[in-house]
């Protein structure tokens, strides 16, 4: 597990992973919303939460802050 020293890049990471579904859904208003496309565009948004914080985590390692 990474320590954190500020809680901003673990939300930020949040708000990325819940924004992709959102903007998803508010985009398909008017025509049917089916749950496989936002399982789909949920779950890569979740994947590039995930891979933004392992960058970010690698890039901090690299630099010798973590």
């Amino acid at each position: 597990m990474i320590k954190r020293k500020s809680p901003s890049l673990a939300i930020f990471a949040t708000v990325i992973t819940l924004a992709v579904p959102l903007y998803a859904g508010f985009n398909l208003v008017g025509s049917p919303i089916r749950l496989v496309e936002v399982l789909t565009l949920f779950f890569s948004g979740v994947a590039g939460g995930a891979g933004l914080m392992q960058a970010i985590a690698r890039w901090r390692a690299g630099r010798g802050q973590n």
